[in-house]
């Protein structure tokens, strides 16, 4: 039996697979995005190495701190919330599942992929851009990486 005193809430079908479509491809131009600029930044690191600079690979390791903030800070504060209202979820519930899946997608590539890149790739594609000693060169950039998180966390704490 069906009650007509209840109320069934339910999106519109096109706003919301619409929505739902727009979502997928600003994630993926987003981590593309991210993606270009981690090829960018190793490709400035290569080239101040290249004309001698002996601070090449920490100028590097400022400039990827810089842009995962950069990218984390766009996607809390700009993205994310739009994107998910954009996708018109009926219950708090799903409305939360997917801004936690779409954040830990996007900021785990964030984060990561440059490590990614250096541990496992740079070594047989460019063992020259860390200066032959590929496994030093990982340990400089995490330890840069994980200083200058350090400082935007304190900073983000004093900040309103």
């Amino acid at each position: 039996p069906v009650d007509e005193n209840m109320l069934v809430l339910e999106p519109d079908r096109v706003k919301r697979l619409l929505g739902f479509s727009l979502s997928l491809v600003i994630s993926v131009v987003m981590t593309s995005l991210v993606i270009y600029g981690v090829a960018k930044n190793q490709m400035i690191a290569a080239k101040l190495a290249e004309s001698g600079s002996k601070n090449a690979s920490a100028i590097a390791a400022v400039l990827l701190s810089i842009q995962i903030q950069f990218w984390d800070k766009l996607w809390d504060y700009v993205l994310v919330d739009w994107l998910n209202d954009l996708e018109q979820h009926v219950t708090l519930y799903e409305a939360d599942q997917s801004r936690v899946s779409k954040t830990f997608v996007i900021k785990f590539v964030n984060a990561f992929n440059a490590f990614f890149y250096m541990a496992y790739f740079q070594p047989w594609t460019d063992p020259e851009g860390c200066l032959g000693d590929c496994k030093n060169y990982l340990r400089e950039q995490i330890f840069i990486v994980f200083m200058t998180y350090i400082t935007f966390g304190f900073m983000d704490m004093i900040l309103p």
